[in-house]
């Protein structure tokens, strides 16, 4: 379900920055040998404005006292004031950002006892400080399972080549403006390339698992399969390695004017793009979630977009910033042979795929004001500076609201949670929500920071919705003893407002009479004949919603639920129900065989029903395609009939699926059973 895994912000707003078990093997809140780490140089890639906590006791998180470095500078570089000794951890504190976009990942290093001066720190010493070991990092990394994904360059993959530990606590970004197409090797790129496959999919478990941090077994889990499967682990490999490849650097070498003597591009202008590139795809990660689509890592779709971008505006722009000193970079530049819509400087992917300048990463008044959002709680932001934060009390399906102060300053969102300060920067503004980096106090003394993906209410209003039908699935249903049947769902029908009607069979097959509209915010409200109104902001266009309920007409909500849904019928074409066989997902045992319920529409509107204990219906079916009902009329039936509406179409495991909506009537037109199957769809031969 869309909402399973969204944690409830009142429960869980902040994370401590890294989830360590004894900080790895070297435990964590010891500390032995020579205190010799004055400092570190922070990677994935280089990320400015970065601070670092030492972990004295060992919980994973800043507790007042505790040392934090210096801000990392442009070359990622920062320092203690106290070196560090032997097996403590340094644990990321303060984000800072890559390439101008806001950082949302997680970083730590365990010193270890040969550690001198500086340290790096990236996405591989992270794993390590989990707990993970040098020769099993390894392993992951060389051993990834193949899904038999056509690799673009024509090369399955199953790993980084030439990957081993001596990479592990390496600088991925050393070397690398001494790299052209001419003289790079699988060897010299092998760091780089492991660092960003293991940040992208740190990255990605964090945008998924809200409000998790990623424990020693979790991490391990990033690579063995079990929270992505074979598919994401084999094609991001694929990914890394195409975006990183020699090719690379021939898109940007081959999108430069002509007419200059420019130095060659290097992969230290490859490797600027990355960031740009993989928080752009783990927007459209996020987004397929929204959507509920069949998510999935689209490789081919993804080749397409880095041939654009490196070989474009992007691309350029890295070799430019990168070579600002060459006489050809500036006297180009200054003719404008370059043609760049952006100011030379750090660029981000909009949703569209353009490209834009990371300045325009920053909240306004316009982006939240008068709106919605949903994350495990609803969040509306009112105009007068304060924010409703809506959610529920544990399950009882009471609501509880709490009011927090809200403004813009710079750019960042400020927010002031149960008496604490903290701040949000915007990462990414999509038509289906907005990313952003938190960061600030979770309670006296301890801070933290994570990313939330906030889902943007679809707002409605009274124009689109007239007319409109839902029909509600909320889980619920009621049994007739008489007719031995079950009635689940219902009908919200919107005529023209602010009249409808309410058709829910758990609580009787009458309808009643609502009034409806929209409110503020863009959720539809419809208020009962008793004076009860609830509110629906709508999350996508799939069934997913928040309903808020006022049960005392005091205008606050009383109740919350997130959990009914609500479908508009989808519309297909009288062909495509031409000659189809629906199978039932329920299955009987007969005579020691699997045998399934079927329903076979025939291109000359005839149909069979086969059930394996009842026999075979026949008779007629029509389809309306103006309401997607589909009625099936048993042959000599006078008014006994079965309606369907299709809701959900879609693809598991390749096989085409859909779920419905039926209601069935009995010889006397009376209503006696609704409710909801899947079914798959396949091929139907007519029997004439």
């Amino acid at each position: 379900m869309f909402k399973a895994r969204w944690v409830t912000l009142l429960a869980t707003l902040f994370v401590g920055t890294l989830a360590m078990s004894g900080c790895g093997s070297s435990g964590g809140g010891g500390g032995g040998g020579g205190a010799t780490v004055t400092g570190g140089v922070v990677v994935d890639p280089y990320i400015v404005g970065a601070s670092f906590f030492e972990d004295a006791n060992g919980n994973g998180r800043w507790d007042e006292g505790e040392q934090i470095s210096s801000s990392s500078d442009e070359n990622g570089q920062f320092t203690f004031a106290t070196p560090i000794p032997a097996g403590r951890t340094i644990i990321l504190y303060e984000p800072g950002s890559h390439q101008g976009i806001p950082y949302t990942g997680m970083l730590a290093r365990t010193i270890r006892a040969t550690d001198v001066d500086t340290v790096v720190v990236s996405p591989l010493t992270t794993l390590v400080a989990l707990g993970l070991s040098e020769t099993e990092i390894v392993d992951y990394l060389t051993d990834v399972t193949d899904n038999g994904t056509v690799a673009p360059l024509g090369v399955a993959l199953t790993g980084i080549p030439t990957f081993s530990e001596e990479h592990i606590f390496a600088d991925p970004y050393t070397g690398l403006n001494q790299l052209t197409a001419e003289n790079v090797t699988d060897a010299d790129i092998a760091c780089l390339r492991a660092n960003v496959y293991t940040g992208a999919l740190m990255e990605f478990y964090l945008a998924e698992r809200l409000g998790s941090t990623l424990t020693e077994a979790e991490a391990r889990g990033l690579f063995s399969g079990a929270w992505f499967g074979a598919n994401l682990l084999t094609s991001a490999v694929e990914a890394v390695h195409y975006a990183t490849a020699p090719s690379a650097m021939a898109r940007i070498t081959a999108a430069l004017p002509t007419g200059y003597d420019f130095p060659a591009v290097t992969m230290r202008d490859v490797a600027d793009t990355i960031p740009a590139i993989f928080t752009w795809w783990k927007q459209e990660a996020i987004r397929q979630y929204i959507e509920d689509e069949d998510s999935y890592f689209d490789l081919g779709a993804f080749t397409v977009q880095v041939n654009a971008v490196q070989g474009g505006e992007l691309g350029l722009n890295y070799f430019a910033m990168n070579n600002a000193q060459n006489g050809a970079v500036i006297q180009a530049v200054s003719a404008d042979a370059f043609t760049l819509t952006n100011d030379i400087g750090h660029l981000y992917l909009r949703e569209d795929g353009s490209v834009g300048s990371t300045g325009e990463l920053a909240f306004a008044d316009g982006l939240l004001s008068g709106k919605a959002f949903y994350l495990g709680s609803l969040f509306r932001f009112a105009a007068d500076g304060n924010l409703e934060l809506i959610g529920p009390v544990d399950d009882s399906g009471l609501a509880e609201t709490q009011t927090i102060p809200w403004s813009i300053t710079a750019g960042i969102l400020d927010l002031e949670y149960t008496g604490l300060p903290f701040d949000m920067t915007l990462v990414a503004d999509w038509s289906s929500h907005i990313y952003a980096r938190a960061w600030g106090e979770l309670m006296d003394g301890l801070s933290g920071s994570t990313a939330l993906p906030l889902v943007k209410i679809r707002e409605q209003d009274s124009g689109t919705l007239s007319g409109a039908q839902f029909i509600i699935d909320d889980g619920e249903c009621t049994y007739n003893a008489t007719t031995e049947r079950w009635l689940c769902g219902g009908w919200l029908d919107l005529s023209s407002a602010p009249a409808g009607t309410l058709r829910y069979y758990p609580d009787g097959i009458a309808p009643s009479n609502i009034t409806w509209g929209t409110d503020t915010y863009g959720g539809l409200a419809v208020t009962h004949d008793d004076g009860i109104t609830d509110t629906i902001y709508f999350l996508n266009d799939k069934g997913a919603a928040v309903s808020l309920t006022d049960t005392d007409s005091d205008s606050v909500a009383d109740e919350y639920d997130d959990d009914t849904e609500f479908y508009r019928p989808l519309l297909f074409s009288e062909t495509a129900l031409d000659n189809i066989r629906l199978t039932f997902s329920g299955s009987y045992i007969i005579n020691e065989n699997e045998e399934f319920e079927t329903l076979e529409l025939w291109d000359n509107n005839d149909f069979m029903l086969s059930h394996p204990l009842d026999g075979n219906v026949f008779g007629a079916w029509a389809y309306d395609e103006a309401t997607g009902q589909l009625t099936l009329t048993p042959s000599g039936a006078t008014n006994e009939e079965f309606r369907i509406w299709f809701i959900e179409n879609y693809d598991d495991d390749g096989a085409d699926m859909l779920r419905f909506f039926y209601e069935e009537d009995d010889e006397n037109g009376e209503l006696i059973e609704s409710g909801f199957e899947r079914v798959e769809r396949t091929i139907a031969i007519p029997p004439y």
